[in-house]
C-alpha cells in the first residue's frame, strides 16, 4: 500500500476545487483509494 503525504499548497488547492466542484470529492477519494491499493491498475 503506498501513503500519501499532501503539502500545504495541494491542500489549499484542492480545498478551492473542492468547493467549486463537490461531486469531485468522492470521485477523487476512490481514485486516490484504488491508486494506493494498486498503482499499476488500468481502466
Amino acid at each position: 500500500m503506498i501513503q500519501f503525504v499532501w503539502d500545504s499548497a495541494f491542500k489549499r488547492k484542492y480545498k478551492k476545487v473542492i468547493v467549486s466542484h463537490p461531486e469531485w470529492k468522492e470521485r477523487f477519494a476512490e481514485s486516490v483509494m484504488l491508486f494506493s491499493e494498486n498503482p499499476y491498475h488500468r481502466n
